[in-house]
């Protein structure tokens, strides 16, 4: 507790200094220099409090690097000096909680389907839970195949989220939401930057790729760094969380492979046939699927949910039969 402590002061420290010192630096190398490296350091500190084999880990390494990559963006890459610290400090920590201003498109869900949707998605997260841990773990397509419906499942947690929100503000305000519809993706492009993982997408297009974008001229070039960037923090969950050395190369290959994928379909014909497309994409994303989620596969520990939830849950579908299929 005291170890925690001391680390978010030191988050504290470094996002007053970086607003009130160091982005009034005019040479940019210097600043990047004094921005990253107490970064760095705090996020390995924070890393080396982490437990191992467990999923708050998860989300606690992608809470630093998120926090990184927002002061490189506000201090070193694109500098407002009409911001305010209140405004700054928000846009840093808002990887926690990421909500952001209801629009007309979102309204059209009402609070009862996220409400049922949340739900739903509960009930199923915990069966695919049970059904996982029926066989030994491994990184076969099967089981990552379900293991990444698993987490597609777990943005429960931003449906609950939405609905408090939303009734709090009067659709004010919602949050961010996690995932729209992956499967719909008819482009590598599509995928990484519109429908999966959209709270981390958001921060790696707002805090990377664009910015990058001011400095290169090639938005393929851009997309590859921050598919690198994104490749090396997972990396860097692989290592602190699964203690898993072996799998950091494919791990980060196989992100960087998916931005070469993005910069690829650049140069692919406009009109396309929709059926062509789909077997592009996925061929893609199944090939690169094991390097990314192998490691998460092969550990029964991490499991994408909410433990406080979990027996709540299994009384439920303890009604429900849990397939006995092995999954190879």
């Amino acid at each position: 507790m005291q170890s925690l402590i001391l680390i978010n002061s030191g988050w504290l420290l470094h996002f007053v200094l970086s607003f009130y010192l160091i982005r009034h630096i005019n040479h940019l190398l210097l600043r990047g220099v004094l921005t990253l490296i107490p970064c760095i350091i705090l996020t390995d500190i924070g890393a080396r409090n982490l437990p191992p084999h467990d999923i708050q880990s998860v989300f606690g390494i992608a809470c630093y690097w998120m926090m990184c990559l927002r002061l490189l963006h506000l201090v070193v890459l694109s500098v407002d000096q009409s911001q305010t610290f209140l405004s700054f400090l928000c846009k840093c920590l808002w990887i926690y909680f990421p909500v952001k201003p209801c629009s007309v498109e979102e309204k059209q869900w009402s609070v009862m389907f996220h409400l049922l949707s949340a739900v739903i998605k509960f009930l199923l997260n915990r069966l695919i839970h049970k059904w996982l841990l029926i066989c030994e773990a491994n990184d076969s397509y099967i089981r990552v195949m379900v293991y990444f419906i698993s987490i597609l499942t777990f943005s429960y947690v931003i449906d609950l989220e939405t609905v408090l929100v939303r009734i709090i503000t009067r659709d004010q305000y919602t949050m961010q939401s996690l995932n729209n519809i992956p499967f719909l993706s008819q482009s590598v492009r599509e995928f990484w930057g519109q429908r999966y993982n959209q709270i981390i997408g958001t921060i790696l297009k707002e805090s990377l790729f664009q910015p990058l974008n001011l400095y290169i001229s090639s938005r393929s070039i851009s997309s590859l760094l921050t598919f690198t960037v994104s490749g090396l923090f997972h990396a860097h969950i692989v290592l602190v969380v699964f203690n898993d050395k072996s799998s950091l190369w494919s791990t980060f290959a196989g992100f960087f492979l998916n931005g070469i994928a993005c910069g690829m379909e650049t140069y692919l014909p406009a009109r396309l046939p929709s059926l062509f497309r789909y077997m592009l994409t996925y061929g893609v994303l199944l090939f690169t699927a094991p390097m990314c989620l192998g490691p998460y596969a092969e550990d029964k520990a991490v499991y994408f949910g909410v433990d406080q939830l979990s027996s709540f849950g299994d009384r439920i579908i303890s009604i429900l039969p849990v397939p006995n299929i092995c999954l190879a």
